[in-house]
């Protein structure tokens, strides 16, 4: 067994975990995989030979098939994020897949950030290293943004309703979803599925069973949270734990 560590954020989440073999999968991230050393096997339907990698961008939908044997970054990405969108243009344009070219150093620097005791926002400022120059951290500088972003992250449990977080802050339904993109760099329905996913993983870890923190995190069972964070990362979150000692999960609700 291995140590695993991951770090979430609304719309990325950082993932390092040890040797993996996966089936044909897909997801909505965007998916960016790392290696430090022993280069990984992908292939991309069940008739293709595999082929190896260092490092490598895949797009959001793209069917794929992974096996590694040694420790490797998974940094995801959703495509409805300002993020998300500015890695197509960069790195896919028009493409599936597309090797990238990162100084090791930088690479070995993303790792250790993971390997040792790390805050939350030295491993955000990594994941910069590897992105376009002109992705910036989005904040909320509209007030009312951030009275949505606090209540928000004290609800999770509960269902939300996005007319009536418009009507806390006097503006419409439309307004509220445009200026919540606009500040934050991600949809509001996403910035909360996200923060669910963090939140029900964050749970497990500290003692809930599955089923706990399912309801704990606002989804309708466990069923309904496996499945939704196998939709987003291809992987459910069994297949992370099962062969892992240590698992340190940082999460980051910002504001």
């Amino acid at each position: 067994m291995q140590d695993i560590s991951m770090f979430f954020w609304p719309g990325r989440f950082l993932c390092m975990t040890p040797s993996l073999k996966t089936s044909m999968h897909q997801h909505h991230a965007i998916q960016i995989t790392l290696s430090l050393a022993n280069p990984f096997k992908i292939r991309f339907s069940k008739e293709a030979e595999f082929k190896e990698y260092k490092s490598l961008i895949i797009d959001s939908n793209c069917p794929h098939e992974f096996i590694g044997e040694g420790k490797y970054l998974f940094l995801y990405f959703d495509p409805e994020t300002e993020a998300g969108v500015l890695l197509k243009q960069k790195y896919l344009n028009e493409r599936t897949i597309n090797e990238l070219v990162i100084e090791s150093s930088r690479v070995a620097k993303i790792f250790n950030c993971c390997i040792t005791p790390t805050e939350e926002k030295i491993a955000y400022e990594m994941t910069h290293m590897i992105l376009p120059e002109w992705v910036s951290e989005s904040k909320a500088n509209d007030k009312r943004i951030s009275k949505i972003i606090e209540y928000l992250n004290q609800q999770l449990d509960r269902d939300i309703d996005i007319k009536s977080l418009a009507s806390k802050v006097f503006i419409s339904e439309s307004r509220l979803m445009h200026l919540f993109k606009s500040e934050i760099g991600i949809p509001i329905r996403k910035y909360i599925l996200w923060n669910r996913l963090a939140l029900a993983v964050k749970s497990v870890l500290e003692g809930r069973n599955l089923t706990e923190a399912s309801y704990a995190a606002g989804f309708s069972d466990s069923s309904h949270f496996t499945r939704t964070f196998k939709d987003m990362f291809g992987i459910t979150p069994s297949d992370i734990f099962k062969n892992s000692r240590y698992i340190q999960v940082i999460t980051s609700f910002k504001s």
